[in-house]
């Protein structure tokens, strides 16, 4: 009987041995489902491309299925001063997206801008390219181990961690597409290269940033969170996600210990690349929306309102939304005031004397 089983073409495989491997045990499945999830949600739901994980096989991928990744996120304030409106509720992509990128305390400003046209095409195409190889290598290599051994539960798993990584795929496509549509949608609104408002994002350890954008785009974009174009295949693809999850999680277990080591190996490695945002570029979400950085070297918020220039009006917004002291008689208020009052007309005073200095017919000279 042994005999006849040692001769059967399973039995023959040059991988065989490794099947009945099992030294000790390993709880894949929990390592898979509950280690990570937080990581991967706020990582990859900035909707920011990755030259090298953009195919790798994450762990959490419920957070895909489920569009988790996509949910707003509540302790997030923005303050839009020119338009005099506050509001709590911040499109998800765009909490996470400033949640990753280490700001301090109040002395940094982000200037949003809107590509016209889509900007590099070609290196966005040889990061797919790059992206892509690095995927089928790695689901290849799960393949091929799980074929050489003839464990066909390893197989299952395998097959079900590529589906979970197409269907990542398309909902964060999708999700990228909707906001370049929004972009794309303000641009053509009319005002988005005639004015720029001015607006501060408070994030939920009440560090404040100072950011400048296209009037048009901070509610389609920034405010609203961007929605597929085609809601119902959005809908049929994530459930496709929720069946490969289940089946990842019913072959795992029952796949041989040296599967389900690769197995982890790939997905955690996969996760920190992603969380410690290796090949990425947050300077560009999606293909529309570009971040320009900048560190004003500033202390104090006072010296952030100064430097924000703020009329009548909008220091009226501020004082309502309790960004500044009202201004009452206690001398730490008044102080305030007095301090702010002396900044702002020595920066005014400032501005008018580059603007007066610089040279009238500096025009007429410069080359045709």
């Amino acid at each position: 009987m042994a005999d006849s089983v040692c001769s059967s073409a399973t039995c023959r495989l040059p991988l065989h041995d490794v099947l009945n491997w099992s030294p000790f045990r390993i709880d894949a499945l929990g390592i898979i489902t509950m280690i990570g999830v937080e990581q991967v949600d706020s990582a990859v739901g900035r909707l920011v491309r990755s030259r090298y994980a953009e195919y790798l096989p994450l762990l959490g991928a419920f957070v895909f299925a489920s569009d988790q990744f996509a949910d707003a996120r509540s302790g997030y304030v923005l303050y839009n001063i020119s338009a005099g409106i506050t509001t709590t509720s911040m499109a998800g992509w765009f909490a996470r997206w400033c949640i990753a990128q280490n700001f301090s305390r109040s002395d940094n400003m982000v200037r949003w801008s809107v590509d016209s046209t889509p900007k590099k095409v070609f290196p966005q195409r040889w990061d797919m390219v790059l992206a892509s190889f690095i995927g089928v290598v790695s689901h290849g290599c799960i393949i091929a181990l799980t074929v050489l051994q003839g464990d066909y539960w390893g197989l299952a798993n395998a097959i079900s961690m590529a589906i979970s990584v197409l269907v990542r795929s398309h909902v964060i496509k999708q999700n990228r597409q909707a906001l370049d549509a929004a972009a794309e949608r303000a641009q053509n609104g009319g005002s988005v290269n005639n004015t720029e408002a001015k607006f501060l994002v408070i994030l939920p350890d009440a560090k404040m940033i100072t950011m400048y954008a296209p009037w048009d785009i901070v509610k389609t974009c920034f405010i609203d969170n961007p929605l597929p174009a085609n809601p119902r295949l959005y809908y049929i693809i994530r459930m496709m996600g929720w069946a490969g999850f289940a089946v990842q999680a019913i072959t795992l277990g029952m796949s041989g210990l040296a599967t389900q080591i690769v197995t982890v190996f790939i997905m955690v490695i996969s996760t920190l690349l992603t969380h410690f945002k290796a090949g990425c570029d947050d300077h560009i979400v999606g293909t529309r929306l570009r971040a320009q950085l900048q560190k004003l070297e500033m202390k104090r918020r006072q010296d952030v309102y100064v430097a924000l220039q703020l009329e009548d009006y909008e220091e009226e917004s501020m004082l309502q939304w309790n960004l500044m002291p009202h201004k009452t008689q206690s001398p730490m208020s008044k102080q305030w005031w007095d301090d702010y009052f002396t900044k702002k007309s020595s920066r005014n005073s400032s501005v008018v004397e580059k603007v007066s200095s610089a040279p009238v017919d500096s025009a007429m000279n410069s080359p045709v």
